[in-house]
């Protein structure tokens, strides 16, 4: 008997696994569950179709799973399933999908946004629901907690949002329905028993509560967010460890809440029973009780391990004197200086190791830095990842270093700096630009350098109507790109006609009093070296003046790059033709119809050190030039014109998405002189006021001496010198330097005539503000008020300009 069922054991067990290995034919497969969408689209999608055949235990299931994950990406359903049928015949099999469509979104609204501005359009960019899409469950309810989080850190404490579906013929409206209450904001923030903030020669430089709300979360006029109050309390008492107070405790912290009176005029705009009494519970002041403790000073430095340089050296480099402040920002760039002497010899891996003693009675901070050189190592490979479109050779012509050398971290700096003065990639908090070292293990004495990039926005296609103050009524078409390539273009105008890091701007404009068209193109670096060449021409027709002025032009400039591009000598041939017609009756009295030209030679020095040659945050530019019309060759009215200019950027404050506040600095002087006459020329004479660079108390061209004419008019006369100076206080509406920023600024400059003495009393102020659009759509809009106007003159002007603002 056992060993009978041993054997029927056995059978079955072979039956059984005979059965499972198996193939089997797909007869046909049903699809259940579509309303709207056709079943075609999932079979289109599917593997599994009628006369393919699969192994039944493995294959088929496997064809499925993947089956179900291809629908499931499709959008339009949820949970689908299948299910294998089998019929008479054992080899075939049909294949059921199950799904459930989701309705087809044909609406979606908010309720309860109705007093709140700009927080609707805010809440629409969280969801990944759209009109358009379809209702997933999951999706939605996602959508509704990412909306709670949001109003919740806007100290909309307590709100909620909830969903209301009707159905529709098309589909499903949907409707979020938001309770909000109260907003709740930090009032005042308080820190008791805060020392004063001083320089280390004892003069107050700020309060450092200023300081401390700084780096909170809860700051005044900021929502209060309750649950961020515990990090806020360490950034406190870290914030005063950092600036010396290396014992501050946090005592206690109180939370209050207070009444705030709203205007009588909300009353009157809601009625009593929409604000019954005017009084909110709507603001918390926060309260720190701090005990600093005493601020400590650096007592001796003293460097232990170093070989490749000595302690006398390193101390030099570390340059904080015995007595200053313990500030831990100083102390890391001081320690960090010190070790560059050792790692820019090569040792890439050379590490630098604060240890600290602490004289409690004496209130000083001994520290010996422990130096840990490693090995010395040369730059291997560098590796540019992320320039999909711009070529390699742009970005390496920026560097500081090259295969072979030395690995030098000033050198690493400097190459950065470089790649991001051409104003192709992105630099800001979440799209950083990187340059780390890599360490082959097949290389042992050579480190590789990869440079990670993000290539941004660098062309701009413009066609708009508008106003200008300067030009009444225009059309404007331009384009612009800053990482153009021309032999590209040429051999492939559908592939390769960017990433070669050229400018290439074109530019057609028409309006009431002035039509032209240009054309410009510059290379920085001819064939990856230092010489750079540009060319431009125009072609102007204007009657701006006090005539009709046909102008044709061209220049040509070659120039050659010095310390690291930094500095650069530009040689520029330009060539002019203009017809002059139509002398109005209030022109200067030299005016005369004509045609006139002028060959010129000039020489160009520029010194170059901002940080983005599109965007400038930081850093300045000097530039100084001196062109000859005429001699050594030919000009109708030969004369001599020099230009001095400068450009500085001072960066306050920088949002969170690295968006920088700054304060511009901007001047610009220019003088001519006439060599066959007297007397300049009467359409080379400076006129000053316009949109910006110009004076903007000014309209266009009404900046300047006059005299009577002989025909008892007042004319514009023009001067020989010109003189503009702008301070400028720059913020990013949108937390981002490529966004739309708002200035305020004051203009003071002049033009002289001829023979009239220059005096600083003779500058001419206003003072305004303005709106600055992203490069996109790079548009100026500008509101100035002139300071102390002199009769006919006009107290105000609007400018409306197009173009980067550049001096």
């Amino acid at each position: 008997m056992r060993r009978l069922l041993t054997v029927i054991l056995a059978w079955a067990m072979s039956a059984a696994l005979a059965a499972a290995e198996r193939r089997v034919t797909v007869a046909e497969v049903i699809i259940e569950g579509c309303r709207q969408v056709h079943p075609d689209r999932i079979r289109f999608i599917t593997s599994v179709r009628p006369g393919r055949s699969y192994e039944l235990s493995e294959e088929l299931p496997l064809a499925l799973a993947d089956d179900v994950r291809a629908i499931a990406r499709m959008g339009p359903f949820t949970d689908p399933r299948t299910e294998v049928r089998f019929g008479e015949d054992p080899t075939r099999v049909t294949v059921v999908i199950r799904v459930t469509e989701l309705p087809y979104v044909t609406k979606l609204e908010f309720l309860g946004l109705e007093d709140t501005w700009g927080l609707e359009d805010d809440l629409r960019k969280l969801l990944t629901t759209r009109v358009g899409g379809y209702a997933n469950p999951l999706h939605l309810e996602n959508d509704l907690r990412a909306i709670e989080q949001a109003l919740r850190t806007r100290g909309y404490r307590g709100a909620t949002a909830r969903l209301r579906q009707e159905e529709t013929p098309a589909g499903v409206a949907l409707t979020i329905v938001i309770d909000l209450p109260r907003a709740v904001t930090v009032g005042r923030v308080v820190y008791k028993d805060l020392p004063p903030f001083e320089r280390p020669n004892g003069i107050t430089r700020r309060r450092l509560d200023a300081l401390l709300d700084r780096v909170q979360v809860n700051r005044p006029g900021r929502p209060w967010q309750p649950e961020m109050l515990e990090l806020d309390q360490q950034d406190v008492v870290r914030v005063l460890q950092d600036e010396g107070w290396l014992d501050c405790r946090l005592e206690a912290v109180e939370v209050e809440r207070s009444d705030f009176v709203r205007p009588l005029d909300e009353r009157r705009r809601g009625g009593p029973a929409t604000v019954p009494d005017g009084v909110y519970d709507d603001r918390v002041h926060i309260i720190y009780d701090l005990d600093p403790g005493p601020r400590y000073r650096l007592g001796s430095v003293s460097f232990i391990g170093n070989t490749v340089a000595s302690s006398e050296e390193l101390r030099r480099a570390f340059a904080l004197e015995d007595g200053a402040w313990f500030r831990r920002e100083d102390i890391a760039k001081a320690v960090e200086r010190a070790r560059r002497v050792i790692s820019n010899q090569g040792y890439a891996r050379c590490r630098a190791i604060q240890e600290r003693r602490i004289d409690v009675e004496r209130r000083l901070v001994h520290l010996t830095v422990r130096i840990e050189e490693g090995s010395k190592y040369r730059f291997g490979r560098i590796d540019i990842r992320g320039n999909a479109m711009t070529r390699d050779g742009v970005i390496r012509r920026a560097l500081a270093i090259g295969p072979g050398e030395w690995w030098n971290d000033d050198a690493v700096d400097e190459s950065r700096r470089q790649i991001l003065r051409s104003g192709l990639f992105a630099d800001n908090p979440r799209r950083p630009l990187s340059l780390r070292p890599d360490f082959p293990e097949d290389r042992p004495e050579e480190v590789d350098l990869i440079i990670s990039v993000e290539e941004q926005s660098t062309g701009s296609l413009q066609a708009q109507l508008g106003y200008s103050s300067a030009t009444g009524v225009f059309g404007q078409f331009s384009y612009s790109e800053s990482n153009f390539d021309l032999i590209g273009a040429l051999t492939d105008p559908l592939g390769r006609w960017r990433g070669g890091g050229q400018t290439l701007s074109l530019d057609l404009g028409v309006s009431e009093n002035r039509n032209s068209i240009s054309a410009s193109w510059s290379e920085p670096a001819l064939a990856e070296g230092p010489f750079s060449l540009g060319t431009t021409v125009a072609r102007i027709e204007s009657s701006q003046r006090d005539w009709d002025e046909r102008r044709i032009s061209t220049s040509t400039t070659v120039g050659r790059a010095f310390l690291r591009r930094d500095l650069r000598l530009s040689l520029t041939y330009g060539y002019f033709d203009s017809e002059i017609t139509d002398i109005d009756v209030d022109a200067p009295d030299d005016a005369r119809a004509g045609t006139y030209y002028g060959n010129s030679l000039g020489l160009g020095l520029s010194y170059d050190r901002l940080d983005n040659i599109r965007l400038p945050t930081s850093g300045y530019a000097l530039a100084a030039s001196g062109t000859v019309f005429g001699w050594p060759l030919s000009a109708t009215d030969p004369m001599f014109e020099y230009l001095v200019k400068s450009d500085g950027f001072l960066p306050l404050l920088e949002a969170e998405d690295g968006g920088i506040t700054y304060l511009r600095l901007s001047a610009r002087w220019r003088a001519a002189h006439p060599l066959d006459d007297d007397h300049l020329a009467f359409y080379q004479r400076y006129l000053g006021g316009g949109q910006a660079p110009r004076h903007r108390g000014f309209s266009h061209n009404n900046l300047g001496p006059r005299a009577i004419n002989r025909n008892g008019f007042l004319a514009r006369v023009g001067g020989d010198r010109d003189l503009i100076a702008t301070l400028e206080l720059s913020y990013p509406f949108q937390g981002i330097n490529e966004g739309i920023r708002g200035v305020v600024f004051l203009d003071a400059g002049n033009v002289w005539g001829e023979d009239q003495p220059l005096t600083i009393e003779d500058l001419r102020y206003a003072w305004g503000f303005g709106v600055r659009f992203p490069l996109q759509f790079p548009v100026s809009l500008d509101f100035a008020w002139l300071i102390a106007p002199q009769p006919g003159e006009a107290a105000n002007q609007v400018h409306f300009g197009i173009g980067q603002v550049r001096f």
